[in-house]
């Protein structure tokens, strides 16, 4: 009897003790709290006296408060999305990027040059901004995009060359060594520099020249240069002697 007692007590014990350990833990949830005094608030850049409506450049910082907020979604209506911040300040703009280009000069007739592309407005950052090269005689527009996507487009830019170095040349004729040769340089970007090969002279005007063929080489300020050739004719009469001609006895 006491042997069942004892089995009985086991039995009871264990099934209390499996019972404890299936327990489950029980959670609940406070009150749902909503929110509570919200405020919204937008300062617009650079509004002043002088500019009511701002600097220009778009930018309006948002703030939002309220009580029992973890976080804010803030929806600006631009077909951009949501977006979610934990302060309740950010900053927004509306604006497209406005695109401005410097455009380098080309310093000889074929160059290149270099343009530099800034944006301002919109939402930094910027896509097709910075330092571009490679750019010949042309018109130009560049376009630029901000980090919300928005693109907007330079006015056109036209970059310019000057006109070929051309270098005609005249000569006068050499008897000896008195003939003369000149260049008359065109185009490029004046002054103009001169050598004469052979001679070595810097001079407009190649003097004291002897029959021959001379080449000139003409340098504008822009270190662009160009090459002509000139050609000395001789002003003695090459013709041969031909036989006299007169009256018997008249050369003797």
């Amino acid at each position: 009897m006491i042997t069942n007692i004892k089995s009985s007590a086991l039995i009871l014990l264990a099934v209390l003790v499996s019972f404890s350990s299936c327990k489950k833990e029980k959670y609940s949830f406070g009150d749902i709290k909503t929110p509570s005094s919200l405020t919204l608030t937008t300062v617009i850049a650079g509004v002043d006296v002088a500019n009511p409506n701002g600097n220009g450049t778009g930018l309006v910082a948002v703030t939002a408060a309220a009580g029992n907020v973890l976080s804010y979604n803030i929806d600006f209506g631009d077909g951009k999305g949501v977006q979610v911040v934990s302060t309740g300040v950010i900053n927004y703009t509306d604006a497209t990027p406005t695109v401005n280009v410097t455009a380098g000069t080309i310093d000889c007739y074929g160059g290149t040059t270099c343009v530099t592309i800034t944006a301002s407005g919109g939402q930094p950052l910027y896509t097709g901004t910075g330092l571009f090269c490679g750019y010949s005689n042309g018109t130009y527009t560049f376009d630029v995009a901000d980090a919300k996507g928005c693109t907007a487009t330079s006015d056109p830019v036209t970059i310019s060359e000057p006109p070929k170095l051309t270098l005609p040349t005249t000569t006068t004729p050499s008897n000896g060594s008195n003939g003369t040769a000149t260049v008359n340089a065109t185009g490029g970007t004046p002054n103009y520099s001169y050598f004469w090969i052979p001679g070595s002279q810097t001079t407009q005007t190649a003097t004291a020249l002897a029959p021959g063929t001379y080449v000139v080489k003409v340098t504008d300020i822009n270190g662009c240069t160009s090459t002509s050739t000139a050609v000395v004719g001789s002003s003695c009469n090459s013709t041969p002697p031909g036989p006299l001609i007169g009256p018997d006895g008249a050369c003797t």
